[in-house]
């Protein structure tokens, strides 16, 4: 049987979602990685890497402009 979530964990959840790893959150809140993200998906917080990640993708040289084109 499932634990409700409290609206301090929902809280949590929202503020740290995407800016740190799943398996951090679940471990503070004392649920499964596979619970924080399914209700991460339930109540619509999308993952988003950070955009350095993205800009890292792309070799030196290439124009901020062409980086956005692309995303």
């Amino acid at each position: 049987m499932h634990r409700p979530w409290t609206a301090d964990e929902l809280e949590y959840l929202k503020s740290h979602y995407g800016k740190m790893p799943t398996r951090e959150i679940a471990a503070v809140l004392g649920r499964t990685p596979a619970s924080v993200k399914s209700k991460a998906n339930y109540i619509e917080i999308a993952y988003t890497k950070p955009a350095e990640n993205v800009v890292r993708k792309f070799p030196p040289g290439i124009r901020d402009y062409l980086i956005g084109e692309s995303l």
